[in-house]
């Protein structure tokens, strides 16, 4: 009974809260120490290095650079495959390998695809004769893989999200099709057949194929469509700035009533279409790349630089009411940048979304006609005030609405129009290098 008590009580002690001094010391020490950091940075590249040894052999044993010892392995695995021992021999493989282990823990020297402690002796004895500058040299260097590395493996992750996330719908498409395809066959051949094929494909494409590939990049570029698929994926980014370009191309408006006309509109504007991307200047793109406009939705004439402006917010009070920023005028946009950096305080206002434009005063004690423009969309409406020369760019806007038949500046209803417009996709997801009328907020 004493020990069923005792036994009790332990086992109650197991689910009450830890106050032992292994968690104190656990959180003891919080700061970062730089020579323990430098240490196990030491100690990590060195118990790595085996391991990257072991990759290096395995990828040399599929490259050929031992043509017979690789077509030994190759007859043999496809002999057990064929046979239906691929899974034992793998096992045998493993136990091999922890028996060399074993005889080389007796101090037997056997090389088997790890570090030659000899090699890491000469790599400490160089690293010791190095000056400080060499020693700063190597680190950037080191920072530089490690940047490097970690680029190329977030681009490796984003890609496989991409199809996973059906964002590249080919090669999403063919994981479907091809994970259907298996199912039935799992369902259909008997399950020691399938190993087989599988098996058989997999040392053929392996020793043979990738071999090919290796060593003739260019049938790899032509004819290796898991190659081509792969380099096809989009990155995260990549996906994000294909995507924006689709949606926007959605409203740009195509040219109305310009037979008569060559490279100048009807409103003695340079026509954006008729120039080629050399012809931009670098203010230009950087307008495009800012918005993620085509290049034919450079700022028409009179409007390049913009015009400076103030965004008012009536529903604020103080300096918070106010947004300076730049007014540009596109074929297809009014654009107000609030930053030349990407942010979504800039916006991005589709012409065919506009309901109405109109002179305005912000506020009745304003002396004058308010030096102001009122642009309206279906549910909100955006003042821009403190505008030099008001009435001509008020102007120019009618009049490039009227020259593409906006109902906003003819009064004529689209589907009314000689000529209507497509339907209009709206964008609902956030962008960060602007907003859309309907997203646009006080970020502030």
């Amino acid at each position: 009974m004493e020990r069923v008590v005792c036994s009790l009580y332990d086992i109650a002690d197991d689910f009450s809260p830890d106050t032992s001094e292994e968690s104190a010391e656990e959180e003891k020490d919080t700061q970062v120490n730089i020579t323990i950091l430098k240490e196990n940075v030491k100690r990590f590249s060195t118990a790595l290095k085996p391991y990257i040894n072991t990759i290096k052999g395995i990828q040399g044993l599929f490259h050929w650079e031992s043509s017979a010892y690789t077509l030994v392995v190759f007859m043999v695995y496809m002999y057990a495959v064929w046979q239906g021992r691929a899974v034992q021999l793998f096992l045998l493989c493993l136990i091999f390998r922890h028996f060399i282990s074993y005889l080389q823990s007796l101090g037997i020297k056997i090389k088997f695809n790890f570090l030659d402690r000899e090699e890491e002796n000469k790599i400490k004895k160089e690293e010791s004769s190095l000056g400080l500058s060499d020693k700063i040299n190597v680190v950037v260097q080191v920072a530089k893989k490690v940047q490097d590395f970690l680029g190329k493996a977030a681009d490796s992750l984003e890609k496989i999200e991409s199809v996973l996330t059906w964002r590249y719908r080919p090669a999403a498409q063919r994981i479907f099709l091809g994970l259907c395809v298996c199912l039935v066959m799992s369902a259909v051949m008997d399950f020691d057949l399938l190993l087989c094929v599988m098996g058989l494909n997999i040392g053929i494409k392996l020793f043979l194929i990738d071999f090919i590939y290796y060593k003739f990049p260019r049938v790899q570029k032509k004819y290796d469509s898991v190659y081509k698929l792969w380099k096809a994926l989009p990155t995260k980014e990549e996906w994000q700035k294909t995507h924006i370009k689709s949606q926007i191309d959605k409203y740009v408006l195509s040219d109305v009533g310009k037979e008569n006309e060559d490279n100048i509109t009807a409103s003695g504007e340079e026509n954006p279409e008729t120039l080629t991307e050399a012809d931009l200047t670098t203010e230009d793109k950087s307008f495009c790349q800012l918005f993620c406009l085509p290049s034919s939705e450079i700022p028409l004439q009179g409007w390049r630089g913009g015009r400076r402006c103030t965004l008012v917010n009536k529903e604020k009070r103080g300096i918070g009411a106010f947004k300076n920023g730049k007014l540009y005028l596109t074929k297809s946009f009014l654009c107000f940048e609030r930053k030349r950096s990407p942010t979504k305080e800039n916006l991005l206002i589709p012409l065919v979304d506009v309901v109405a434009i109109n002179k305005a005063k912000p506020y009745q004690f304003m002396l004058g006609s308010g030096m102001a423009i009122e642009v309206m969309v279906k549910d909100k409406s955006f003042i821009f005030g403190g505008i030099l020369s008001r009435d001509d760019a008020y102007d120019s806007i009618q009049q490039h609405g009227i020259n593409n038949e906006l109902p906003w500046a003819t009064g004529i209803p689209l589907d009314e129009s000689p000529s209507p417009r497509p339907d209009i996709v709206r964008l609902t997801e956030n962008k960060q290098n602007f907003s859309f009328p309907a997203e646009y907020g006080d970020f502030d």
